[in-house]
């Protein structure tokens, strides 16, 4: 079975695996990963050098029962931090706008909720933290997308974005198929806690 088969095949396991959660366990759990990521964003700031910057944070709308990360966004703002979401662009490209109220987002492409067409574009070397959905994850920082690459080919060359993989714990895998265009994460945030990727033994709830 070649990688991209055997992705797929993992893909639909995953997806039932994901939609099997109840109501409540969901939403327990995207409490616990709300304010994980709150704390995280922190102590990003804090470890800054130049910590009198605010922080621009990549959020997402979440779909399909992904993890729902909208409650976020009023702690984050509250701090003086940007906000800004993904739009896709073109066929496999996306990029990042600034987004002021939640409210603003408006249905684009597949459904999927957006910054509106006047929103203020962001570069990617303006970014310093991107949450990113997925599938599934390992510890190690190997993530498994819907197989459309858009967060990939946004990430590419932009080493300096600490990137955060937002997932349910049923979602961690032991080990995933990855391809040599796949991006490595630098954090997993689950409702069981932060894992640091690059030390997955490190686990703070």
């Amino acid at each position: 079975m070649t990688v991209e088969a055997e992705k797929e095949h993992l893909r639909q396991l995953l997806k039932r695996d994901r939609m099997s959660l109840t109501e409540n366990e969901r939403h327990r759990a995207q409490l616990a990963i709300c304010a994980a990521v709150l704390d995280f964003c922190e102590g990003y700031a804090r470890s800054r050098q130049s910590c009198d910057k605010p922080l621009t944070i990549g959020l997402y709308a979440a779909v399909r029962g992904e993890v729902d990360v909208s409650a976020c966004f009023a702690g984050l703002r509250e701090r003086g931090w940007r906000i800004v979401y993904p739009r896709v662009q073109a066929l496999g490209a996306m990029e990042m706008f600034v987004v002021d109220k939640a409210h603003h987002l408006v249905p684009g492409a597949y459904g999927i909720l957006e910054p509106p067409a006047d929103a203020l574009p962001v570069q990617k070397e303006q970014l310093d933290v991107l949450l990113v959905p997925g599938l599934g994850f390992t510890q190690e920082g190997w993530r498994l997308g819907y197989g459309g690459g858009y967060y990939d080919r946004y990430l590419a060359g932009a080493l300096d974005v600490c990137t955060v993989g937002i997932g349910f714990q049923r979602q961690v895998r032991a080990a995933l198929p990855v391809a040599a265009h796949d991006r490595r994460l630098n954090y997993l945030i689950t409702e069981e806690g932060v894992v640091n990727c690059w030390d997955p033994t490190s686990v703070s709830s």
